[in-house]
C-alpha cells in the first residue's frame, strides 16, 4: 500500500461518523468466553454476517470484517511511529463502529455523544500504551473480533495475536446499579499482563434510574 494511501485510510477512519456500521457478525445473546483460539487459525474476509470464531474438525476460521482488516493494511508499513499512529486510528474507530452496533438506537441515542467526548478519547491513550509495548511484528499480527455480546453480556470486541491464538486485550462494557443512584455503563478494559482479572476503567456513562434495554446484538 503507498504511503498516500496508507495516510488516507488514516484520516478516513478516524473522521468514521459514530453511526455508521457495517455489522460483520452475529453472537450469541450472553458471549463472555475469553474467545481462545486454536493456534494458527486460518484466515479469510466475511462476506456476510458470521460469527468471528467458527469451529469444524478442531481448526479455527476467522473472520474479519470488510474493508476493515487490519493485517492487510499494517504489512506494508516499515516506520514503527506511523505504524502505530496507523494501529491507534484503527482501534478506536473499530472500537467506536462495534460498540455502536452493540448499542442499538435506543441507548445509542442517550450515551453516544458522551461516547464519544469521554470514552473514544481514553481509548486512543489506551491503545497507544499498548502499542508502544509490544514489537512490530506482533502489532501486525493482531487479529480483532467483530462480535460483540447481546443481552447483557459485557464484551464490546478481543485483540488476539494472530500466529499463537494468544488473547491479548478485551475492551467490555459493564452495567453498575449502585444503591440508590441509578444504572451506569462502565467502559473498561483487560489485558493478559495479569491474566484479564483487573478491571481498568476508561469512563463511566450515567443512564438514568430506569433498567437500561438489552444490548442490540
Amino acid at each position: 500500500m503507498k504511503l498516500w494511501m496508507r495516510k488516507t485510510f488514516v484520516v478516513l477512519v478516524t473522521m468514521a461518523t459514530f453511526g455508521t456500521v457495517a455489522p460483520p457478525g452475529i453472537a450469541s445473546e450472553n458471549d463472555e468466553s475469553n474467545g481462545d483460539v486454536p493456534k494458527r487459525p486460518h484466515y479469510v474476509k466475511a462476506t456476510e454476517k458470521t460469527d468471528v470464531h467458527r469451529f469444524a474438525d478442531s481448526q479455527s476460521v476467522v473472520f474479519f470484517p470488510d474493508p476493515l482488516d487490519w493485517q492487510e493494511t499494517a504489512s506494508s508499513i516499515n516506520q514503527r511511529d506511523e505504524l502505530i499512529e496507523t494501529f491507534v486510528s484503527y482501534a478506536t474507530t473499530h472500537a467506536t463502529n462495534v460498540s455502536v452496533e452493540k448499542f442499538g438506537d435506543d441507548i445509542q441515542a442517550k450515551v453516544g455523544a458522551p461516547f464519544q467526548q469521554e470514552v473514544v478519547p481514553g481509548l486512543r491513550l489506551v491503545f497507544e500504551t499498548f502499542a508502544n509495548g509490544m514489537d512490530d511484528q506482533s502489532i501486525k499480527n493482531l487479529l480483532f473480533t467483530s462480535v460483540p455480546a447481546g443481552g447483557t453480556g459485557e464484551k464490546i470486541f478481543h485483540l488476539y495475536h494472530g500466529e499463537t491464538g494468544e488473547d491479548l486485550f478485551r475492551f467490555h462494557v459493564r452495567r453498575d446499579h449502585p444503591p440508590k443512584e441509578g444504572y451506569f455503563f462502565n467502559f473498561h478494559y483487560h489485558t493478559h499482563h495479569d491474566d484479564f482479572q483487573a478491571h481498568y476503567e476508561v469512563a463511566s456513562i450515567p443512564w438514568g434510574y430506569n433498567t437500561p434495554p438489552a444490548w442490540n446484538v
